[in-house]
């Protein structure tokens, strides 16, 4: 991956590698301490599915203000679109891949599930835009 002024990422899969180990700790940390209970939140497919709808509307909020951005300067084409486009759903799947085999392997209302609802705010829908805004879009 290359920088803006052309060079290599020395950082390029350093966040991915980081933010995915220190998810592991967590979880691993949550199910080692936690005793099991049940509620309807901690079912893990009503989780991933969750999950999966929150991941794919900022998806779709963020794919849809760059492209109106880099349209707004003229001079976007139909494959720098796609490859917008491309690039939000790999980064989508990227994201939320480790935590949709945890919860693919979890039991009904263990830790694992209870974690990841909270450290997605999966356990409810009532997030609003201002939740979900980038960093630096105030």
């Amino acid at each position: 991956m290359a920088v803006a002024g052309g060079g290599p990422n020395p950082f390029a899969g350093t966040l991915t590698r980081v933010g995915a180990e220190s998810i592991d700790v967590a979880l691993e940390r949550s199910d080692a301490r936690s005793e099991p209970r049940t509620d309807a939140r901690a079912d893990p497919d009503r989780v991933r599915r969750r999950l999966r709808r929150r991941a794919e509307r900022i998806e779709r909020r963020e794919v849809e203000e760059a492209v109106s951005k880099l349209e707004s300067r003229g001079d976007l084409t139909d494959e720098q679109r796609g490859t917008v486009r491309r690039l939000g759903a790999a980064l989508r799947r990227r994201i939320t891949s480790r935590p949709d085999a945890a919860l693919e392997r979890a039991s009904r209302g263990g830790a694992t599930v209870r974690a990841l609802a909270r450290l997605f705010d999966a356990e409810g829908e009532a997030t609003t835009a201002s939740d979900e805004r980038s960093p630096g879009s105030e």
